[in-house]
C-alpha cells in the first residue's frame, strides 16, 4: 500500500494536464466580481491585521502590506501599510454605520518596535467612528471621512454582495477539466495547463511542506508547488486547498485572470511561513494569513473572504481586473 501511494504521488507531482475548450471570459469574470474589482481585500464580516502571536518582530520589513483598497463592515488594523494598486488608491473602507468602524489597534505585548500604520488613501466609514488607541502612533492617511455619504461606502457594500454571488456563479459553471484529490509531495512541482476560458474542478489539494518553525529555511526545504500555466482567463473551483509550509500555488498563465474559487462553506484556508499564492475567492470562509516574524514572508494575491485575518511578515492584495 505504501509503495502504491508513493507511486501515485510521484505521478501526480509530474502531472501536466492539457485542457479542452473553455467556457468563461475576462469580461464575464470582471462583471461577476463587480465592485470587488476596485479592492485588493474584501471581507464580508471583518478584516484584522496585527502581530503573529508569540513572535517578537524584527525591526525592518515587518508587518502586513496590502496592495489596493480594503473593504469590510469593520476593520481592526495594526502594523499595516496599505498602498495603491493600479486604479485602487489604497483606501480603508468600513460600511458599519454605528459604534467603531475602523480601529487602529494598540501594540501587542510582543511588539517592541514602534512601527505605525500607513494608509495611502483615506479612511472612510458608513458613519461609524474611527478609534485610535493612545498607544498607537497616529496613522499616516490622506484623510478620514465618517459622514456615511462617501460613494466608497456604497461601493464597498456592493463588493461584499458581489463576491458572494460571483462565487456561486463560478461554482455552477460546467467544468472543462476535473480532478479528485491531489497530494503534492514537498520539493515537487505540478503543472495544470489551462486554455482561455477553462473551468477546472478540483475536490481537494494537499500542498505538502516541511514542519514549520521559526528557524525553517524555505529555500533549503521547499514545499510542494502547484503551477497554473497556459492561457487565461480560467476559473479553478475547489472544495479545499490545504497549503503546507513553504508551499506555493502560482500562476504563469497569460491573457486573463486566474480565479481560485473556494466553493461554499468549509475548512479555513490558513497560510503561513514562506508561501506564495495567487489570490483567492472564499466568501463563505475565514481566511487566515498567519505570518511569522522570521525571514520567510508570505505573498498572497487578492483575498475576497468572509473574515480575513493577517499578521506577521505578509504581503497581500492586488486588483485583478483592468
Amino acid at each position: 500500500m505504501r509503495t502504491t501511494n508513493l507511486l501515485l504521488r510521484i505521478l501526480i507531482a509530474s502531472l501536466v494536464v492539457v485542457p479542452t475548450s473553455g467556457a468563461i471570459d475576462t469580461a464575464t469574470i470582471c462583471a461577476q466580481l463587480g465592485a470587488a474589482t476596485g479592492f485588493g481585500v474584501v471581507a464580508r464580516q471583518s478584516f484584522t491585521t496585527g502581530v503573529a502571536k508569540g513572535v517578537v518582530p524584527p525591526p525592518d520589513g515587518y508587518g502586513v502590506t496590502v496592495h489596493g483598497s480594503v473593504c469590510a463592515p469593520q476593520e481592526s488594523i495594526a502594523r499595516a501599510t496599505v498602498v495603491a494598486d493600479g486604479a485602487s488608491p489604497g483606501d480603508v473602507v468600513a460600511t458599519k454605520v454605528k459604534s467603531t468602524g475602523v480601529k487602529l489597534a494598540k501594540y501587542s505585548k510582543v511588539d517592541t518596535v514602534p512601527t505605525h500604520t500607513s494608509i495611502a488613501g483615506s479612511i472612510v466609514t458608513g458613519g461609524a467612528t474611527v478609534k485610535t488607541s493612545p498607544l498607537e502612533p497616529p496613522a499616516d492617511t490622506a484623510g478620514i471621512d465618517v459622514s456615511g455619504t462617501n460613494p466608497l461606502v456604497s461601493s464597498c457594500a456592493q463588493a461584499q454582495l458581489d463576491i458572494a454571488s460571483a462565487s456561486d456563479y463560478f461554482a455552477a459553471l460546467p467544468p472543462t477539466q476535473t480532478f479528485g484529490t491531489l497530494f503534492l509531495a514537498p520539493a515537487t512541482t505540478t503543472a495544470i495547463t489551462v486554455a482561455a476560458g477553462d473551468v477546472v474542478d478540483i475536490d481537494y489539494v494537499q500542498i505538502q511542506g516541511p514542519k514549520y518553525t521559526k528557524t525553517t529555511d524555505c529555500t533549503a526545504t521547499p514545499g510542494a508547488r502547484l503551477d497554473i500555466v497556459g492561457e487565461g482567463p480560467a476559473v479553478i473551483n475547489v472544495i479545499m486547498i490545504h497549503p503546507g509550509a513553504c508551499g506555493s500555488l502560482t500562476s504563469e498563465a497569460t491573457g486573463g485572470p486566474i480565479i481560485i474559487n473556494y466553493k461554499g462553506t468549509g475548512r479555513t484556508p490558513v497560510f503561513h511561513g514562506g508561501q506564495n499564492f495567487v489570490g483567492i475567492l472564499a466568501p463563505q470562509r475565514t481566511v487566515n494569513v498567519a505570518g511569522t516574524g522570521d525571514a520567510n514572508p508570505i505573498h498572497v494575491g487578492y483575498i475576497f473572504g468572509r473574515t480575513v485575518k493577517a499578521g506577521g511578515r505578509v504581503d497581500l492584495g492586488g486588483t485583478i481586473c483592468p
